[in-house]
């Protein structure tokens, strides 16, 4: 798995201790995180139906999404292809705007140069 994925820790990471550069680059390579990435896209369509039946409660909301630009860079670095990076940003990004429309007076904000990994971004 490490042959094939080869990770890389971003710089910011690679000033952290060792112990939790390894754990960091363990949880990349994990079989258990595939399996769940897995059980996630098995589950999506069920898991939007249940949302569509929901009342989600009106409660102040924040959702924060990351810059598609940057993230389809990062994508098409790790070998996705660009057409594939591009579209699949574009449709992550109206996802989580929709995710924003859940709650009544909820706000939208962009992570502008931010990648997948928002905080460290």
């Amino acid at each position: 798995m490490i042959a094939e994925i080869q990770p890389e820790l971003p710089e910011l990471f690679c000033k952290w201790e060792n112990d939790i550069q390894s754990a960091l680059l363990d949880h990349d390579t994990s079989p258990d995180l595939y399996r769940a990435v897995g059980s996630e896209i098995r589950n999506m369509v069920s898991s939007a139906n249940q949302l569509d039946k929901f009342n989600f409660p009106n409660l102040p909301l924040t959702v924060i999404g990351r810059d598609g630009e940057r993230a389809s860079k990062q994508q098409i670095k790790a070998g996705t292809p660009a057409n594939e990076a591009v579209t699949f940003e574009k449709v992550w990004e109206e996802l989580i705007f929709e995710q924003a429309q859940l709650a009544s007076g909820s706000r939208y904000i962009k992570a502008k140069d931010a990648g997948d990994n928002i905080p460290y971004d």
